[in-house]
């Protein structure tokens, strides 16, 4: 009889504290909407199309050695729906900067040449459309969110243009603008891998620290050494959550 009352007991000390645990289990958001800002280093990977040729080899030698990362950004709006407390479905609509830019070259004087530049620096600049879809696992959720991220984009270009800036032995400076987007491809896909954090504040909103590296799947320009353009930046970003 004892036995029995003691089983009866711990039957509903268990039961108590499922329900009180089920109780406290954090709600599932719906789904949350926000916006997002990451300045980046912005640059390009070149590859050879004919390994064996020593001529590609060259020019990629030469044109790493005189070309250089530049500052760009990627920003716009973001969609997140919450499958479970684990994972989250993530789409958008973003616009990109990318590119990169050569290191000030010094140029010599041709024979009868008048009012020549001294040195010479361009800047190649890109800006896309892009449309996200990524997947978001959480590794930790409570009380601070941590987080791995993979998807791909479908990028759009929007415009592609060359600036040269001069400096002319007089002092002079005079920068040339030239919108070149012949032989770029159009339309393109990249993939998206980021590590983030989220912190919740005021009920329904979170802020989120996410560096992400993208890089076009690809080549922006195809020939004897194909270029695929590649950012690394930090993502900030605010979201309203829906309950």
């Amino acid at each position: 009889m004892k036995f029995r009352q003691l089983f009866t007991f711990i039957l509903l000390i268990s039961a108590v504290s499922a329900v009180a645990q089920e109780e406290q289990k954090p709600e599932v958001p719906k789904f949350a909407i926000g916006v997002n800002f990451s300045p980046s280093c912005a640059y390009r990977y070149l590859h050879i199309t004919d390994e064996g040729s020593s001529s590609g080899k060259l020019i990629k030698d030469l044109l790493n050695e005189y070309y250089k990362p530049k500052f760009g950004y990627t920003t716009g709006l973001d969609f997140s729906w919450f499958a479970s407390r684990r994972l989250t479905l993530e789409t958008g609509l973003w616009f990109s900067d990318k590119g990169f830019q050569s290191k000030w070259i010094s140029t010599e004087t041709a024979v009868g040449q008048t009012n020549p530049y001294e040195k010479a620096r361009l800047l190649f600049t890109s800006g896309y459309l892009s449309v996200p879809l990524k997947l978001n696992f959480n590794i930790i959720t409570t009380p601070v969110t941590f987080f791995i991220s993979a998807g791909m984009s479908a990028d759009l270009l929007l415009y592609a243009k060359n600036k040269v800036f001069l400096v002319y032995e007089s002092g002079e400076k005079e920068t040339l603008t030239i919108n070149e987007r012949s032989g770029l491809r159009d339309l393109n896909v990249s993939y998206i891998g980021s590590l983030g954090v989220e912190y919740g504040f005021l009920k329904n909103f979170r802020v989120r620290l996410e560096p992400t590296f993208m890089m076009t799947i690809l080549p922006v320009y195809s020939g004897e050494i194909k270029n695929y353009l590649w950012t690394l930046g930090g993502n900030v970003g605010i979201y309203y959550v829906v309950k």
